[in-house]
This record gives structure tokens, C-alpha cells and sequence, in this order.
């Protein structure tokens, strides 16, 4: 049966079977069709969520390709196929289409940047103009694209910086006996941000994306300046405990002091 894990149609047997004949170079040879499909797709991050972390809901062949009528997606459903589990990138590229009166189409969509069988996972890297960069593949240096994928790069690096420093920060105070929870809780919301940020990426809007960056680059500062006021109250809290030492000493001594005084 289809779902007995014994099955070579099971989700993690899937990929297999069908590199019976996807992988065999001489029945391919026949229709000029390449053979590293099965291997370039058990290095990509679909592979990983099956294999590794065992969610049988991960893409394999047939949920791009189909099952009995499997067909390559044409340029046309690429967007379609990836659309049908990453469904806000898709409206995004839909929404960019009709605002802008353009034809996404020429570009490949999604493949041109993550690729098809061996997608990895997206880093802020891939955005920007730096060597591990999507953009300059389309966009040259002097080009709106160009600068608008630098400054967007710049957002996501600023937000993601600041983040870590402001979690850091808290960390530290936390385990330094400092109450910081609710600092923590509020620094979900910026890690949110930063999501939505790397996802409008995707709708080519550079005011969108600083938007949202801005939004969670304001409750990044935020919880840096309440991990600075936690180190403050740390030190203030030290410095009271090193006094009040110092007093009860004191009077520890005096009364020792005094006792042997009566003593005499």
C-alpha cells in the first residue's frame, strides 16, 4: 500500500525509485536528459526535512512533477508548483506582475535564484551584490536592481546584527540572575520582522522591505538598551550587596570589639 513505508512510493522511498531509470546514463542518454536529478536533490533542504527531520510532507518527485502523468513544470508552473507550499512568495511575484506591468515569466522565477533539485536553504547572503549573490546574476552595477538589492541586503544584515546583539545581551543578563523575560518575549516580534523582511525580498519592493526592517530594527534597539539597563541594575545590585557587606561587617566588629571591652 501506498502509505506502508515498505512501499517504493513512500514519501522517503519515492526519490529512489524513480532514480531507478533517472540515474541510469544509458536509458537517459536516449533522450539527452542529465542523471544528477536524485543526487542534487538529496544535498537540497527538501531532502533534509524528509531524511532528517522526518516530515513525510517535504517535497519529493511527485509533488513537483506529478505521479502517473509526470512531466517537467514548464516555465510558466514553476512559480505554480513552488507556490503550492511557499504560497506568500508566490502572491508576491503575482503582485508584482500587476502593479508593475511585468512579465515574470522570461526570468524563470523561483529557479533562477534557489535552483531546482539541489535547493538549499535561503541565506540573507543570496540577497545583495556580495560573491554568494543572486541578484548580480540579472542585475549589473549602476542598475536600479542593483542598488535596490544592495540596500535591501543592508536592511537584513543591520536587523539580523542587531538582533544577535540584543539577544546576546539578554542571555547574558539572564543567566546572570537578571528577570528579562518579558525583553525576550519582545524580541519574537523583531525576529518576525526579520522573517518578513527576508520574505518581501521577494516582492522586489525596496520601501516594503525597509519597512519591515526598520519595524524590527526599532525592537532590536530596544532590547540592547534593555540589556544595557539590566547590567546596569546587575551593577547597582552588586554594589549594594558589597555595602551592605561592608556595614554588617562593620558591626560585627564593633560588637566583637565591644564585647571584649565588657570582658576586661
Amino acid at each position: 500500500r501506498v502509505g506502508d513505508p515498505q512501499a517504493p512510493v513512500y514519501p522517503t522511498n519515492l526519490a529512489r525509485t524513480c532514480a531507478r531509470c533517472h540515474s541510469d546514463a544509458t536509458l537517459m542518454g536516449a533522450f539527452n536528459l542529465p542523471t544528477r536529478q536524485h543526487d542534487d536533490y538529496m544535498t537540497s533542504v527538501h531532502a533534509r526535512a524528509l531524511f532528517e527531520k522526518g516530515d513525510i510532507s517535504a517535497p519529493t518527485c511527485n509533488d513537483c512533477h506529478g505521479s502517473h502523468g509526470a512531466t517537467p513544470p514548464g516555465v510558466a508552473g514553476v512559480a505554480n508548483v513552488c507556490g503550492s507550499c511557499h504560497g506568500r512568495e508566490a502572491t508576491l511575484f503575482r503582485e508584482v506582475e500587476a502593479k508593475r506591468h511585468l512579465d515574470l515569466e522570461p526570468c524563470i522565477q523561483c529557479l533562477l535564484c534557489h535552483g531546482n533539485h539541489a535547493i538549499k536553504p535561503p541565506t540573507d547572503t543570496m540577497v545583495g551584490v556580495g560573491p554568494e549573490s543572486t541578484c548580480t546574476g540579472c542585475h549589473g552595477e549602476g542598475e536600479p536592481g542593483y542598488r535596490a538589492a544592495a540596500q535591501m541586503a543592508d536592511f537584513l544584515i543591520r536587523l539580523r546584527s542587531r538582533l544577535e546583539e540584543a539577544s546576546g545581551l539578554l542571555d547574558d543578563a539572564e543567566r546572570a540572575g537578571v528577570e528579562v523575560s518579558p525583553d525576550r518575549f519582545a524580541m519574537r516580534t523583531a525576529q518576525d520582522d526579520l522573517v518578513e523582511s527576508e520574505v518581501l525580498v521577494h516582492s522586489f519592493d525596496m520601501e516594503r522591505c525597509a519597512a519591515a526592517a526598520a519595524k524590527g530594527l526599532a525592537t532590536a534597539d530596544e532590547g540592547v538598551a534593555a540589556g544595557h539597563r539590566a547590567f546596569a541594575e546587575l551593577r547597582t545590585r552588586r554594589t549594594g550587596l558589597v555595602l551592605s557587606l561592608i556595614v554588617i561587617l562593620t558591626v560585627i566588629i564593633s560588637l566583637g570589639l565591644h564585647i571584649r571591652r565588657i570582658e576586661r
